[in-house]
Parts: C-alpha cells; sequence; structure tokens
C-alpha cells in the first residue's frame, strides 16, 4: 500500500558554528520553536521551494552548498483529522554576517495574513529540546555533528 500526503513540505536547517537558526512567532506564542520550511508549490522541487522558503521567511537567502538531511513524514492530529506530511530537509552552513536576532514579516504566508517570525540562533544541545513539531529529528544526521 503506498502512503498518501496530504503537503510536501521543506525544512531548511541553517547552521552557524554550534548553533541553529529558529524561529519564534511573537503574535501567535502557542506556536512552538521551529526552524524556517513550508510548502512546495505545484512545478516546484523540494530544493527549489527549499532556498524560496528560506528567503520567504528570514529575509535572507541560502548560502550555497545545500546538503540534502533526507526526508521525514510526519503526522499529526488537527481539529480531529489526521495530517500527513512529507518533509524534504536541507541544511547548509550559514554566513556568520546574519545578525543574532531579527523580525521579519513573511512575504507570502500560506495562511493567508502576514506572519511575524523573531528569528534567533541558539546552540544545537538547546535545539535538540527546544524545537516543536519532530525538527529535532534531523539533528542526530552527522551535518550536526562536531567535526
Amino acid at each position: 500500500m503506498q502512503l498518501h500526503f496530504d503537503e510536501t513540505k521543506v525544512l531548511v536547517y541553517a547552521r552557524r558554528g554550534d548553533t541553529l537558526l529558529v524561529f519564534e512567532e511573537p503574535d501567535c506564542p502557542q506556536v512552538l520553536t521551529q526552524v524556517p520550511g513550508g510548502t512546495v508549490e505545484p512545478g516546484e522541487t523540494p530544493r527549489e521551494a527549499a532556498f524560496r522558503e528560506f528567503a520567504e521567511e528570514t529575509g535572507f537567502a541560502i548560502a550555497p552548498p545545500l546538503h540534502e538531511l533526507g526526508v521525514q513524514q510526519h503526522r499529526y492530529e488537527h481539529d480531529g483529522r489526521l495530517i500527513r506530511h512529507e518533509r524534504h530537509c536541507y541544511a547548509f552552513d550559514a554566513p556568520d554576517d546574519l545578525p543574532a536576532e531579527w523580525h521579519h514579516v513573511e512575504g507570502q504566508p500560506s495562511q493567508g495574513a502576514p506572519v511575524l517570525f523573531r528569528l534567533f540562533w541558539i546552540p544545537l544541545a538547546e535545539a535538540r529540546l527546544r524545537l516543536g513539531y519532530a525538527m529535532s529529528e534531523m539533528l542526530s544526521d552527522p551535518f550536526f555533528h562536531p567535526r
């Protein structure tokens, strides 16, 4: 039996040294800490979506190379319905000139209304505990291990 997914998503893990870029939504405190990402649009590859979504959610471009971490299957319940996402996960080494913290309004949010993000860096060890929505699972990838 083949699994059907409601949406194909991308997640982008931006690493700087032993820290990870994450965001919170100040206007929605119930939303857990996340990494940038979003929905793959029709006709778009997951890799193309990763570049687009990171720019939309942070205001900055990805600094190549972009490493493919793998595909994650994520399921959760929302309003009594099982939601299934296929997540294509990517990572890159962020440049040192990105701010320590900044706010950005997503230009084209999938939910309609503009969304304010507070972006900031946290230690990888903290990210393993703090990230929501099973996003910390990819932090076991060798990309995030000390070299």
